[in-house]
């Protein structure tokens, strides 16, 4: 059985003059220190400059004496960037490594290894926090020791382009979000919304057994490589620190822009993501949580998910465009959530599965 767990949702008590960048504030407690990693794979370079820019307006205001760039095995290699070059001239502290073996989960480990912060804020090369980020964090971070992973509460997704309208109204598929202050023990399937990786923040003890449970195969959920848009590795961050007794929380004044371009504002981009984040739930789930098993229904026949593919066009002729593009991404969901299912149950029966997920474009 779980452990009992507690949920809280209370006002923000942390006072304007405790953001100023000072080494103690109310109860007396030390600020933490802090590291900020990029994790990146072949990024873009115009947003990759937009993130270091954001990060040198941190930095001013800041200190962050460990800033770490992990290059995971881009085409071109990011030590050799003009961004980070320019990043580099003006922070001295900034160091990047290359990280050969591929995936996020790696990369993440190797940050973690690289870096001896008591707190670690992790941002993606399309990110871009506001000035104000590290003074936020370790105000709230020292205010509540108890919590183990602080997120946002503020994302704003912002287009490169504008996109379809129907696209503009999925924002949340690319983690915009508005939540209020929140501390919450709450396991899965109850606790969330959870911390995304955009922005989080993370604690040392919490890192370090993540990265031992990785390193000793005990998480081996899937998270992004390349072209794979999975998201178990975000997940057992978050989940790693309830297993130890720590919360996650959210903080609504940390804000952090979500800078999508182009190539991923699109139907197709996004049904992968959905595919992806579903598929990978239920593996990152039963590595932490072993118990969640019994209660978790069998996967629907393959049969089922042939006929709603086969069936799509009739949709869209009988209830319209935006309901059809709703039952496509309803589709790729539920695929991909079966496909999770038969991971850590069937895994034999995975490649028929497979095969219509890469047929239907859903699977890469």
């Amino acid at each position: 059985m779980p452990p009992r767990q507690r949920d809280l949702n209370l006002p923000s008590p942390i006072a304007a003059e405790d953001l100023l960048p000072t080494t103690r504030i109310a109860g007396h407690q030390k600020r933490p220190s802090v590291a900020i990693a990029v994790c990146t794979h072949g990024p873009d370079l115009g947003l990759l400059a937009k993130l270091f820019t954001a990060l040198d307006r941190i930095l001013e205001c800041s200190a962050v004496a460990e800033v770490l760039i992990v290059d995971n095995g881009s085409p071109h290699p990011v030590a050799a960037s003009a961004p980070l070059l320019w990043l580099q001239a003006r922070h001295p502290q900034v160091r990047c490594v290359l990280e050969d073996r591929p995936g996020l989960t790696q990369a993440r480990c190797r940050a973690i290894r690289e870096t001896t912060a008591d707190l670690l804020i992790g941002f993606d090369d399309d990110n871009e926090p506001a000035a104000d980020y590290v003074a936020q964090v370790t105000a709230y971070a020292a205010h509540y020791p108890e919590v183990g992973v602080w997120g946002p509460g503020h994302i704003a997704v912002i287009f490169s382009q504008e996109p379809d309208p129907w696209i503009q109204r999925h924002r949340a598929c690319f983690q915009e979000r508005q939540l209020p202050f929140a501390i919450s023990t709450v396991p899965p399937p109850l606790g969330a919304p959870w911390v995304t990786g955009t922005g989080f923040a993370v604690r040392r003890p919490v890192l370090e057994a993540y990265r031992l449970a990785v390193e000793r195969g005990e998480l081996a959920a899937s998270d992004r490589t390349g072209a794979g848009l999975q998201s178990g590795g975000d997940l057992q961050i978050v989940w790693q620190a309830l297993r130890l007794g720590l919360a996650q929380g959210f903080i609504p004044d940390l804000r952090c822009g979500h800078l999508i371009p182009p190539a991923r504002a699109n139907l197709a981009y996004i049904r992968r993501l959905e595919f992806g984040a579903a598929a990978s739930y239920v593996p990152a789930l039963l590595d932490c949580f072993p118990y969640e098993a019994a209660g978790m229904p069998g996967a629907r026949p393959l049969a089922l998910h042939g006929l709603a593919l086969l069936i799509q066009p009739l949709v869209r002729l009988a209830r319209g465009r935006e309901r059809a593009l709703e039952f496509r991404m309803a589709r790729a969901r539920a695929l991909g959530h079966d496909m999770g299912l038969l991971a850590t149950r069937n895994p034999a029966r995975l490649g028929a599965y497979r095969r219509l997920a890469r047929w239907s474009g859903a699977y890469p």
